[in-house]
């Protein structure tokens, strides 16, 4: 036990409270919150004294992690703490198309068109902001035709200008993390199209304007999460859907693999060369949505190692959307021998390889309130799934009970592995 000084300064000192303390433990103190109920956490502190309340409110503009439609909020508040600015470096938004779009009877979604949103009343008499704006595009804008593009998207198409600008005042930014989003709500990657990839519906997504932004990310980003969600969006005459070979000091990469190889019927599977999609720089990737045919394109990936391409690539890991367990004997006999084959693929290219099944069949992972590694990380993934499984269930009026489903979980959980460099495995 520590002894208590004895001095009556000391003793005094001990009579302060924790709002007495100077602004940079307070700042120190709330940067200590982190997850996906971060944001929940730092409005509860922000409530508790004006004190409080400016060091949560710095950390929620410093780290963002916001729904896009609040983006125009987002960014009011951190144009009147300009010294912010420098020091955004992560960019967390999400969406989602759940509530937005019509299915048909067999819970396929309508095909619709790109969907554009109108400024609100609030922006539009921001005279201010609207000036800001207007010089920021005039900077960034590739030419007078985009500027003139961007300048009326800004009342008529607000929600993907307003994110062009933001990436442009960021200058500092380094993540950007859109992987728990609908993607038909981030046209500016639509500029990041392979050439096979210029046929697609509906041809309102694509935004040439943004062209600016982007190449301000080209240069800067070391991390990008692509949206899981792609529904409503089609391509055609294609298999990988992105070229992210331009970002010049990429580092890890999330993605779906159905940007990696769009399942079109009328176009047999190709196999795919990484080397065509990744930049050289790539370090780790994170695949979700994975699919039998994902087996092919990570040994493709792997021989791109041993060849050199890729030096500094270290860790994949593959999150499979079916079930591997014994409850469909020809799946799981099918899986367990991809799974041994991916181990001797990443062991001669010294990589490490983490694989997971979920507990239920067909789980879309956008559905699951955030991207499976991040759940993951914060022991979630697991109680994420429970919960969509359970609102599946709801939609279509069947009713289980708990204890029923837990007795289920405890059966048949989720198969998940993981081996390092060398082919040992670090967890099964």
């Amino acid at each position: 036990m520590l002894r208590l000084p004895s001095t009556k300064i000391a003793v005094s000192g001990l009579r302060a409270t924790i709002h007495e303390l100077p602004d940079e433990i307070l700042l120190n103190i709330s940067a200590q919150f982190t997850g996906l109920s971060r944001n929940r956490d730092l409005v509860n502190l922000a409530l508790v004294s004006r004190k409080w309340r400016m060091a949560a409110q710095e950390w929620l503009l410093k780290e963002p992690r916001f729904n896009i439609t609040c983006i125009y909020k987002y960014m009011w508040e951190l144009g009147h703490r300009a010294r912010l600015l420098g020091q955004v470096k992560r960019l967390e938004i999400w969406s989602t198309s759940e509530g937005r779009i019509q299915y048909d009877d067999n819970g396929r979604a309508k095909q619709q068109g790109y969907q554009p949103a109108q400024a609100s009343q609030e922006m539009i008499t921001a005279f201010e902001f609207a000036m800001k704006c207007t010089e920021i595009m005039r900077y960034f804008a590739l030419n007078e035709a985009h500027r003139r593009m961007w300048s009326r998207a800004l009342s008529e198409d607000v929600v993907p200008a307003l994110f062009g600008i933001l990436i442009c005042t960021l200058s500092n930014l380094e993540e950007l993390r859109l992987g728990h989003g609908w993607l038909i709500d981030f046209p500016v990657f639509s500029n990041m199209l392979t050439r096979e990839a210029n046929s697609f519906i509906p041809r309102q997504w694509m935004h040439g304007f943004l062209a600016g932004p982007l190449d301000q990310l080209y240069s800067r980003l070391t991390v990008l999460e692509v949206p899981v969600d792609m529904t409503t969006l089609f391509f055609f005459r294609t298999s990988a859907v992105f070229d992210f070979r331009p970002f010049q000091h990429l580092r890890e990469i999330g993605i779906t693999m159905k940007a990696l190889y769009f399942n079109n019927a009328m176009r047999r599977y190709r196999s795919l060369d990484p080397r065509d999609i990744f930049p050289p720089t790539l370090e780790i990737l994170k695949i979700s949505e994975a699919t039998y045919n994902t087996v092919t394109f990570l040994k493709n990936l792997c021989a791109a190692k041993k060849g050199g391409h890729y030096p500094s690539l270290r860790r994949v890991e593959v999150y499979y959307m079916e079930i591997l367990n014994d409850r469909i004997l020809a799946s799981a006999k099918r899986y367990l021998i991809q799974v041994e084959e991916l181990r001797k693929s990443f062991q001669t290219a010294e990589l490490e390889l983490y694989l997971y099944f979920p507990k239920w069949r067909l789980l879309k992972t956008w559905q699951v309130g955030g991207t499976p590694w991040q759940l993951k990380e914060e022991r979630l993934l697991l109680a994420a799934e429970m919960q969509a499984f359970h609102t599946d269930l709801a939609k279509l009026g069947h009713r289980v009970d708990a204890g029923r489903l837990d007795n289920l979980a405890l059966q048949y959980p989720p198969f998940e592995t993981e081996w390092d460099k060398d082919g040992d495995v670090v967890m099964a």
